[in-house]
């Protein structure tokens, strides 16, 4: 409703207090089949790591998305927000083969 009526900021901030990461699922993802139903325990109080087998956060967003499809500095703004909300990231870590010490 607020997208059809232009209120583009408002609409925004109905979405992002589902979505952990608003800018990104519209674009890419078929979020309400995949992980929309958890991807806000990080709002929810919980300890969140994310692991990066590359040395920027992001993986396939960063790495696996064409520019044009979805701006690197539209993933590295969520990834920020992610930051903010408590989300602890490791990158350079393959899960399953870095050994953790």
């Amino acid at each position: 409703m607020q997208v059809k009526e232009g209120k583009f900021e408002e609409a925004y901030q109905i979405i992002n207090q589902t979505s952990s990461l608003p800018a990104v699922c519209g674009r890419v993802c078929p979020q309400e089949s995949q992980c929309e139903c958890v991807c806000t325990l990080a709002k929810k109080g919980y300890s969140v790591t994310i692991y990066d087998a590359l040395h920027t956060a992001g993986g396939v967003l960063v790495y696996g998305i064409p520019e044009f499809r979805l701006p690197k500095s539209i993933v590295a703004k969520e990834v920020q927000t992610l930051k903010e909300l408590g989300v602890s990231i490791e990158t350079n870590v393959v899960n399953g083969r870095t050994s953790c010490s």
